[in-house]
């Protein structure tokens, strides 16, 4: 089951839990109802990782022009996938 991602209060919440009231992890887990998984990373990590995800393929400047060329005339806007990317990137 997926859980969500817990904020930096809940991550707080957890490190205080853990660190200043001395805590173990699966009392954590039964007081807070958070996954397991999720208590270890929050005293491992204090602050998450950036999800990095996937890196956008064209740029701003190729966005603009492509919303400019489609948007210019009603045929530009009638292409298709192939046609477009050949009259436009070529």
């Amino acid at each position: 089951m997926a859980r969500k991602h817990l904020t930096e209060a809940q991550r707080a919440e957890i490190r205080t839990l853990h660190f200043t009231a001395g805590f173990s992890k699966p009392k954590i887990v039964t007081l807070t109802g958070y996954a397991l998984g999720q208590v270890k990373r929050a005293i491992k990590e204090p602050i998450p990782q950036k999800r990095s995800g996937r890196p956008p393929v064209m740029s701003s400047e190729q966005q603009q022009e492509l919303v400019e060329f489609v948007t210019a005339s009603k045929k530009n806007r009638r292409l298709g996938f192939l046609e477009l990317s050949t009259r436009l990137f070529d």
